[in-house]
């Protein structure tokens, strides 16, 4: 069985962090996979491996990032808050969000966390409240 470059990552990220954490290296072995991303463009299935290795540490340490789609910009406070009550809410220590402008939201918040989604958006409100006229 051939496996594809995803595949094949998976399988060499996964392996990859479980020797760093066997080896009590996983600090050292991210910031290496780290600064090579920040210096590498085109890395193959490099690029595979370094993906699953950050995602198994993220999920290790209780880490998510994600985006928060808006009309209009949030402030950094805003954002902080934010992240601090997503992460109590969805069980992390620590989550980190970016804030995306997005004309189609109307108001309210959209946020996309791992496969999380909050929609808190005017778009599915409204859409909610025709279904209930509709029916």
């Amino acid at each position: 069985m051939k496996l594809n470059k995803l595949q094949m990552g998976s399988h060499y990220g996964r392996a990859l962090f479980k020797l760093a954490q066997k080896s009590n290296r996983l600090e050292e072995v991210y910031k290496e996979i780290i600064d090579l991303q920040q210096t590498q463009t085109e890395m193959g299935y490099i690029k595979y491996i370094n993906d699953e290795f950050i995602k198994m540490y993220n999920d290790y340490y209780g880490i998510a990032s994600g985006i928060v789609k808006t009309v209009v910009p949030l402030t950094e406070e805003q954002i902080e808050k934010l992240q601090s009550n997503i992460a109590s809410m969805l069980k992390y220590k620590k989550v980190t969000l970016k804030n995306e402008i997005d004309s189609q939201v109307l108001g309210g918040l959209l946020i996309e966390v791992n496969d999380c989604i909050i929609d808190s958006t005017l778009k599915r409100q409204l859409a909610q409240m025709s279904q209930l006229v509709m029916d």
